[in-house]
């Protein structure tokens, strides 16, 4: 039998659920509370008393307008339309009823504990973020009413009339001192807010400095490196030429002169092999510096604001709580991370969370995330192809930086020993208001394929490291020194159970927690290039 599953995702009923099947209809929606799904007749009064119903024609649900004053409209692939009569409800799509009204996503045939297939795209559509609820009436409005009330009171009886207006007193004495216990809560957060933003922004001006200190350290030892290497060079240039003038003088030396200028030669040449062996020192050490320099330019610098913080957000309250981390995949607004985020991101969506995008130091930069798919081998486990792609409506904004994927020739060659660098955003220290990505260096451990086994070139997809993995790292990118993307970072050996806190539901929730010091790894690029290709 086919089943229709309604999300209450903004108004009065936010994160209601609403079944509906054939025998069901019509279902009839409005403020009015004879209908079957009625919303608040104050809170929700962009919608209409009779604004809507669902009926099913020809096996399909069918959404028509009753002539609400406000309209109807549907979202559904990122476009909206106003609904003019009737329109064919689809699975993914929003139902919004009238401007700034309730919002319903709309679920077509799932069974209760069904799982969206991760192979396929999940779709929301692109609602902006629920507006602030609207300013309380004014003292004076509602000084006003009640004066109103009364006069009207008193021309029918003065025995009600001071009954009322014993009430009424009361009623004003009573909101005078919410009202004010309720400025003060407000001005309160206002100053926590503020503190913290204020000590975040010291936070983030700290670690610039020291980042900025550590890249002058880099130049200045490349610098001196570079002077030590050419007067290595001179050196050995010039003992190379003393060494063959000896040589033609002794040629034509006979006797004791002859042996010294022998001698001579002997100790030329071995100062010449000691300065070939400084330079070459020198060339590795000078090498290394270059490519370290390299590497903090471009990772830090150039693809900070690549990095994006995924959050998911309660229309009703506005609370918001990170959950992984995503690199820009595509310039055209597709992110990168980890199929489990992607599973994560549908229960959230089945609950009715809003789920968005904000860019790393860039708080403003904050996207609605349309839909979501995970690699097609991924089979729920940390040991399988756990990379998923996720499509923000950037709304009209460019992506400021978008990595490369390393080549197949240079994801071959990766062995242990080779430097990576992660920048994601750690769970314990994750600040949804003003995200700020942690940058860490590390070393490839080893490398296997998803049975724990050396495997091929082609097969070994697990680059295992020593760099930092914890809960909201899942889905950042890890580089080489060349700043080219190698692998998705995933998990950890030193995962374990944890009890936390649900910011939904106030009850808690198992969660998964690493340790900083454990063996992590991650699911090298070419996973992710698969899923780009055979999804664009």
């Amino acid at each position: 039998m086919a089943k229709l599953v309604l999300t209450c995702l903004r108004g009065a009923r936010a994160g209601a659920r609403f079944e509906v099947v054939e025998a069901d209809c019509p279902v009839t929606m409005g403020r009015r509370p004879d209908n079957t799904i009625a919303f608040d007749p104050e809170k929700d009064s962009k919608s209409s008393g009779r604004h809507a119903d669902i009926r099913v024609v020809g096996g399909r649900f069918v959404l028509n307008d009753l002539g609400s004053t406000n309209g109807t409209f549907v979202v559904h692939g990122g476009a909206e339309t106003r609904v003019a009569g009737s329109v064919a409800l689809a699975d993914g799509m929003n139902v919004e009823l009238g401007k700034g009204g309730p919002v319903l996503s709309v679920r077509l045939d799932l069974d209760d504990g069904a799982e969206v297939p991760n192979t396929s795209f999940v779709d929301v559509g692109s609602l902006p973020l629920p507006e602030p609820p609207p300013p309380a009436a004014a003292p004076g409005a509602r000084t006003a009413v009640y004066q109103a009330m009364m006069v009207e009171t008193a021309k029918k009886s003065a025995a009600p009339l001071k009954w009322m207006i014993g009430i009424m007193a009361t009623l004003l004495v009573g909101s005078g001192v919410g009202f004010y216990f309720y400025w003060r809560y407000a001005e309160d957060e206002k100053d926590t807010l503020r503190r913290e933003q204020e000590a975040t922004k010291e936070e983030l001006g700290q670690k610039a400095e020291q980042l900025e200190a550590d890249l002058d350290k880099t130049k200045e030892k490349l610098t001196e490196a570079q002077g030590s290497l050419k007067t290595t060079r001179d050196n050995l240039a010039g003992t190379s030429s003393k060494l063959l003038d000896l040589r033609v003088e002794y040629e034509k030396a006979e006797g004791d002169a002859k042996k010294k200028l022998e001698e001579q030669t002997k100790a030329l040449e071995k100062t010449k092999t000691e300065y070939e062996a400084q330079l070459k020192k020198q060339e590795e050490a000078l090498k290394a510096l270059e490519q370290k320099e390299q590497a903090s330019e471009v990772i830090a610098k150039k693809y900070e604001k690549s990095l994006f913080m995924l959050i998911a957000v309660r229309p009703d309250t506005k609370s918001m709580f990170g959950f992984c981390t995503a690199f820009a995949a595509h310039a055209r607004g597709v992110l990168a991370t980890n199929a489990h985020c992607a599973r994560a991101m549908t229960d959230m969506n089945d609950k009715g969370l809003w789920l968005v995008a904000r860019m790393n130091r860039s708080p403003e930069k904050t996207y609605p995330i349309k839909r979501w798919k995970g690699h097609a081998d991924y089979k729920g486990s940390a040991f399988s192809t756990d990379v998923a792609i996720v499509e923000i409506d950037l709304r009209g904004d460019t992506m400021p930086a978008v990595p490369a994927l390393a080549p197949s020739e240079t994801l071959y060659a990766l062995a242990p020993g080779q430097a990576i660098y992660t920048i994601g955003f750690p769970g314990k220290v994750m600040n949804e208001q003003a995200p700020a990505a942690d940058f860490r260096a590390a070393v490839i451990s080893r490398l296997t394929n998803f049975q724990n086994q050396p495997g091929t070139t082609t097969t070994t997809r697990m680059v295992w490291h020593s760099a930092l993995t914890s809960k909201g790292t899942s889905g950042s990118p890890i580089f080489n020194a060349k700043g080219d993307v190698v692998a998705v970072n995933n998990g950890g050996l030193s995962a374990r159970s944890v009890n936390v806190a649900d910011p939904v539901t106030g009850g808690s929730n198992t969660e998964v927690a690493y340790d900083a010091t454990g063996l992590n790894f991650g699911v090298r690029a070419d996973a992710l290039k698969e899923l780009l290709d055979a999804s664009w």
